[in-house]
C-alpha cells in the first residue's frame, strides 16, 4: 500500500474570478499583496 506523502509546499495556485479588477483590489487591500 502506498505511504502519504502529505503537503510540503504549495508552488502555484490558480482562481477564476468575475472582475479582474474586483479581485486584484481585494489581494492588495485586504490581503496587503503587492
Amino acid at each position: 500500500m502506498a505511504e502519504d506523502a502529505g503537503v510540503i509546499a504549495v508552488d502555484h495556485t490558480g482562481f477564476s474570478v468575475a472582475s479582474l479588477e474586483e479581485a486584484i483590489q481585494f489581494w492588495t487591500e485586504a490581503m496587503g499583496f503587492d
